[in-house]
Order: structure tokens, then sequence, then C-alpha cells
């Protein structure tokens, strides 16, 4: 086995891909995408 991509490549990837999206820092760190901030908003 001989991974295609290394830690900076995936970290690159995943950066281009929240961009593409429009997803800001202030979303993803709110809760949406962290499960205890969505649980204390309910």
């Amino acid at each position: 086995f001989k991974p295609q991509w290394n830690a900076r490549r995936g970290a690159q990837e995943l950066y281009q891909a929240y961009q593409t999206v429009g997803l800001t820092l202030e979303e993803f760190e709110g809760p949406r995408y962290q499960r205890i901030a969505h649980i204390k908003q309910l």
C-alpha cells in the first residue's frame, strides 16, 4: 500500500473545497460543525 496523499496535500484539498463552497471560519467553528456546540444550542 502506498498512499497518494500526505497531511499537507490533504489539508490543501480540504482548504480548497471549503473555499469553493464559501465556508467561513465562523461557520466551521459554529454549532453546525461542532457537535457539543450544537447540543448546547438545542
